[in-house]
Order: structure tokens, then sequence, then C-alpha cells
């Protein structure tokens, strides 16, 4: 056996070891713990629409409610580590990993990688009227604005007028960008665009309009523009919404629509998507994703992922099925370990078709 082929075993073997030890006994940016919490994403997140740095109810409720051992810190409040000033906070998340690809026709696959790095800032120039926000990326590769946005209340409430590069508002925003309804609609955490953005919070609902470039942060092309709009309505056990998306700025006419939908059963916390993406006289594509989380223990979560691709439903050959089994811990404060299997099953050729995927991520936030 080589070296690669042993790093997988091992790897591998460990994943499902570790998690099989721990059936029988949370992380921020992740949607199951709004589920779970019963919260809507901006209660814990300085962006309206959730993602990216934390609050100060997001850092306590991570260090409180997520984490398996304090470390006799239970006193501490963590908004003394971000908070430089009374308006001025900072924040950072750094995620490395080791993961390793068992292809039936190519070669296994062993590496380590960081797979980003990022650091935050938020300034309050006017409480509860006027903010400003940067996320920056430091690595991999060259330093990049993911976002970079001013935001206005003018009424003092829940309806804010943003301007400036930020996330789009469309279903999930799942932490994975690999995800099937990340990378076919291309609305993920590395495709951020230029625009303004109208939202309010009334009561139970969530709503958001944007109108961007449409072109990923890149510059300008044309007149045409990208027009994003999410609606959602949050119980404390459940919660439903639907997006949609028209891009017309370059190319054919993209557009897009989904329903989303979670719900709270005990433990577990449920997660639902239905995407339908249109690419005018190229293709039409459906996308599912179905997630289970259980709470096993205070710090400890079972993630399972069902997802589901037809790339193109008027062919019958390239349709993809993955499995994932990912147990995510939280030892201490800041810090959370993530070990995962991932199964690919699919009817396209080529060799990519079917893989296993075993991992190991270090994930340090503040």
């Amino acid at each position: 056996m080589d070296l690669r082929n042993r790093a997988f075993t091992l790897l591998l073997g460990g994943a499902t070891a570790l998690i099989a030890t721990f059936v029988g006994v949370k992380v921020a940016a992740e949607p199951y713990i709004a589920v779970r919490s019963g919260l809507k994403c901006s209660a814990c997140h300085v962006s309206p629409s959730g993602g990216g740095m934390r609050n100060g109810f997001g850092a306590g409720y991570a260090h409180t409610q997520l984490t398996a051992n304090l470390l006799g810190l239970d006193e501490m409040n963590p908004t003394e580590l971000t908070a430089l000033t009374p308006r001025l906070s900072v924040g950072a998340d750094l995620r490395a990993s080791a993961s390793a690809r068992r292809l039936e026709q190519l070669d296994n696959d062993f590496r380590f990688e960081r797979e980003r790095v990022t650091a935050y800032a938020h300034v309050s120039l006017v409480p509860g009227r006027v903010e400003l926000y940067l996320d920056q990326k430091l690595a991999p590769g060259n330093t990049v604005s993911r976002e970079s946005w001013a935001l206005f209340r003018p009424l003092g409430g829940s309806f804010y007028v943003r301007a400036g590069r930020f996330f789009l508002p469309y279903g999930w925003r799942l932490e994975d960008d690999t995800a099937f309804i990340r990378q076919a609609t291309g609305i993920n955490f590395n495709t951020s665009d230029d625009g303004i953005e109208l939202g309010a919070e009334p009561g139970a609902w969530s709503l958001n309009l944007a109108v961007t470039n449409g072109n990923g942060g890149g510059a300008e092309e044309g007149n045409g523009k990208q027009y994003s709009l999410r609606v959602e309505r949050v119980e404390n056990r459940w919660r439903v919404g639907a997006s949609a998306n028209l891009n017309d700025a370059r190319g054919p006419n993209r557009r897009m629509a989904n329903i989303f939908a979670g719900l709270k059963t005990g433990p577990i916390a449920w997660l639902a998507e239905f995407d339908r993406v249109d690419v005018a006289g190229i293709a039409e594509q459906y996308l599912v994703l179905a997630e289970s989380n259980w709470e096993l223990a205070k710090g400890h979560n079972l993630k399972y992922t069902f997802e589901f691709s037809d790339p193109d439903v008027d062919r019958g050959n390239d349709r993809v099925v993955r499995h994932s089994l990912v147990w995510e811990f939280i030892p201490v404060p800041f810090t959370q370990l993530r070990l995962g299997v991932r199964l690919r099953d699919g009817n396209e050729p080529g060799p990519l078709k079917d893989s296993t995927l075993g991992f190991l991520q270090l994930h340090v936030f503040l």
C-alpha cells in the first residue's frame, strides 16, 4: 500500500471510528443553529442577511451555548476580545483542513490546505442608524474584499438601505461553498457583488431585495443588472421562505428560484431547499438539499446531508447524488473541529463521477 492510499485509509477510518464513538452520546454562520434557536440570522451576525462577522449576541451565544468545555471562562464576555472601542469591533475566521479523496479512475488525492482566512471590522458610526462593515479574505491567494458596505436605517428600526459590496440574499446561506445549491447557483461566499439592497424584518418576517451589477464584483460590462429577492417567515420551531434571482448582466439571461424550510424536532434541526436554475437557451437545472443536525450533547453536532443535482433535465445521464456525514465538535471556546466523510455517486461520464472524500477541518473563530 503506497503512502497516499495509507493516508486515505487512516483518515477515512479515523473519521468513521470517531463518528461511531460519539453517536452513542454547533457553528456560528450555519443556518441550522438559527433553526435550532428559533432566531433570525441577523440576531447573531452584523450583516442583516447573516454570515460573516458575529455581533455581541452571536459571540456570546457561541461561547455559552455551543462550547463543550468553557475551561473556567464561564463569566468571560467575548465582546471584550473583539470590541476595540464602544463603536469599533473586529473579528476573524481561520479554516484549515486535511483531506483525502479516493477516485475509481484516477490516483487518490491527499492534501493539506488553508481553506480560508478572513478578517472583519465593524464601525457603528451613528448607533442604530449608520454602520460601516469590512470583510477581507487574507488567504489563500491574494487578499480580496468579500464585503465592504455602508448601511443606513432611516427610521432607526429594522428597515435598512445597504450599498457597496455584499453577499446576495438567496436561499440558505450555508458555510459549505462546495454544496450543490451553492455551486450551481453561483451564490456563495466567493461571489459577492456591488450594488444596493433594501431590507426589513417586520415581526416574524424577513425581506431582502438587492440590485447589483451581476458580475461577481468584477468591472461592470453593460447596462444589465442582477436582481435578488428573498422572503422568509421565522417562527420558534419552524421557518419557510422563497428566493428569486434574475441576472441579465452578461450572456444569456439566468433565472433562478427556490423554496427553503427549516424545522426543529427535539434535538434535531432539519433543513431543506429546492432550486430551479434556468439559463435561457442552454439548460434547465434542478437541485435538492436535505439536511439533519442532531445535537448529541453540548458542543457536539452530527450532520447528515443529502444532495441531488440534475444539471440538465433534458438529459438523463448527468444526475449526481451525494451523501455527507460530519461530526462537528467545539471542545473549547472559539475552536471547532469537523470530521466527515462524503460519498459522491454520479451518472455522468468521466473519472470524477464516483468518489469518496474524508476530511478533518480546524475552524478557529473570534
